[in-house]
């Protein structure tokens, strides 16, 4: 099932993994992104912390900006932002385990544009550094691959994390 954001109490609801940082002033960037007629859903531009002479990393932010660019489909690592009417109608967010936010970016962009803003939330390269930036990037486009074909949420959580649930 879904749900909304009970909590919420303001307007818009901005969606951000925890180990992410918005940039300055987002507040007012997400409101005046989500103010545009037409606009759906908004997100922060994609940036990996030290990425800075490390082209590995940058090529991970490179591809992270097509796909939310021009695919219209960032991931909540970049922060997602909808009014809280928006997401009431879309039904709120999936109680899944993993890709609940690529599901919401889908539905929102079924309704309106999904904006990426130029101004980027900063996320901790941990993971890609932990792993390997290859099988970091090598995971997520199985997971994807596998999320299409229709593998269950459950089946995705054990592939890319390697435990049940």
């Amino acid at each position: 099932g879904r749900g909304p954001a009970p909590a919420a109490t303001g307007d818009a609801v901005l969606f951000l993994h925890g180990d992410t940082r918005p940039p300055l002033a987002y507040d007012a960037l997400v409101l005046a992104a989500l103010a545009e007629p037409g606009t759906a859903l908004a997100a922060f531009a994609f940036a990996l912390a030290g990425s800075s002479g490390r082209p590995a990393l940058a090529a991970v932010e490179l591809g992270a900006h097509v796909r939310s660019t021009y695919l219209e489909l960032p991931w909540g690592d970049q922060g997602l932002a909808l009014s809280k009417a928006t997401l009431a109608s879309l039904g709120g967010v999936a109680r899944i385990p993993l890709l609940e936010d690529l599901d919401l970016a889908l539905r929102a962009r079924r309704r309106g544009r999904v904006v990426t803003l130029r101004e980027a939330a900063l996320t901790s390269p941990r993971r890609f550094l932990k792993a390997g930036i290859l099988k970091t990037n090598a995971l997520n486009a199985l997971t994807l691959l596998w999320w299409h074909v229709g593998a269950t949420p459950e089946q995705l959580f054990r592939l890319y994390y390697g435990r049940p649930r």
